[in-house]
């Protein structure tokens, strides 16, 4: 359990005047979790309020996350599922969401996700995995954020060529739909990828490939910008789109151990779905370092991300934006039970139509507390 104080000098992201907020926050999270030789079953359960001097700004948040799976002698059967509520304003993982709606939303998301991995010998795998998600958003502002289902089947052969190096081959199709606008968007794609550990602590990844979308529906034909208390923003004007796109799928990934340190990096391009009413080409660079300055008591924490989003279909500028963040932290490990962490986060958005650029720099003190894990055994 934590709790903490918070700034932020433009929350809203918007180039307008605005006003800076402060607030306090309380997370409470369990992890749950009952294993045997053959099967284990793990839930991590989170809940999250925020109270700011704004309480417009007031948010609840929690999540619940179900792990299951089951093991044979050459199977391996897997279950997840999820269910969250959560701020897209504030919101530390950046995702197609992230900066959309530029006012206080509230996004439920449900996912299922069944999964199978057979081993056909020591060195080869086949995996088949499902996936289905079933996203709502709070109503209310200028935007409209759009509810979607989406659904996604992929199949995956893996060979570990040596005991350093894996290679794999992933077939994939999905499906993308906003009932209000009986839009449907569908995903073929397919890529190669190979993982190799160059040494104990030093590993790289990189996967490429190609997809194909077909869209077709009621969707945002065009935007306009209109003023609305105070901030410009986008407003959709729907009509009918009927469009196929076809593009480049790739990730490339590193990660390196270091005697007290750690530094990781990924740099990807995908098609997701996003409340905009469309599914989304997503670019996204990200970089992570830990270092510890003092033994078991001190970290200094740095992680940056860079995004862009394009839209596959109507309007291409319509959501058309750039989203930077950088995120120093310092942790001080009091006791064995108590952290205490400092962290500042400056992010900066820029919409394509648009064409300005908008900061938010924020601060935040925390107070984490973990008790002593408990365990059973039998």
């Amino acid at each position: 359990m934590s709790a903490g104080v918070e700034h932020h000098d433009n929350v809203l992201l918007t180039t307008q005047p605005h006003d800076p907020i402060s607030g306090t926050t309380a997370t409470a999270r369990v992890n749950l979790g009952v294993r045997s030789t053959t099967w284990d079953v793990h839930a991590n359960i989170g809940a999250k309020s925020s109270w700011f001097d704004e309480e417009a700004f007031d948010r609840d948040e929690y999540q619940i996350r179900l792990f299951s799976q089951f093991r044979a002698p050459r199977s391996h059967w897997q279950l997840d599922g999820s269910r969250l509520q959560e701020s897209l304003l504030t919101s530390e993982e950046v995702d197609p969401d992230t900066g959309l709606p530029r006012f206080q939303r509230t996004r439920w998301t449900e996912t299922v996700g069944p999964g199978w991995i057979y081993s056909m010998s020591a060195t080869t795998q086949l995996q088949f995995r499902l996936n289905a998600a079933h996203v709502t958003y709070e109503e209310g502002g200028p935007v409209i954020l759009n509810d979607y289902g989406s659904e996604s089947a992929s199949v995956v052969f893996s060979k570990q060529w040596s005991p350093r190096t894996t290679f794999s081959f992933t077939v994939a199709a999905s499906q993308y739909d906003v009932p209000d606008n009986e839009f449907e968007s569908r995903t073929r794609s397919a890529y190669a990828g190979m993982t190799h550990r160059l040494t104990p602590v030093f590993r790289t990844g990189l996967s490429i490939g190609g997809w194909r979308n077909n869209s077709r529906g009621v969707g945002c034909a065009e935007y306009h910008t209109i003023d609305f208390d105070g901030q410009t923003v986008l407003v959709c004007v729907t009509g009918l789109v009927d469009a196929s796109e076809s593009g480049v799928f790739f990730q490339a990934d590193a990660e390196r151990q270091f005697k007290r340190s750690r530094l990781s990096g990924k740099l990807s391009r995908d098609v997701r779905p996003s409340g905009s009413g469309t599914e989304v080409e997503f670019d996204q660079a990200s970089l992570f370092y830990e270092h510890q300055l003092l033994a078991s008591r001190l970290w200094a924490i740095l992680g940056v991300d860079a995004s862009r989003t394009s839209s596959l279909s109507g309007d291409p500028a319509g959501v058309d934006r750039d989203y930077y963040q950088i995120a120093p932290r310092l942790r001080y490990r009091v006791n064995r039970d108590l952290d205490l962490e400092a962290s500042y986060r400056r992010a900066r958005q820029m919409y394509e139509r648009l064409g300005d650029a908008a900061t938010n720099d924020s601060v935040y003190l925390t107070l984490t507390y973990r008790p002593p894990r408990m365990t059973r055994s039998r």
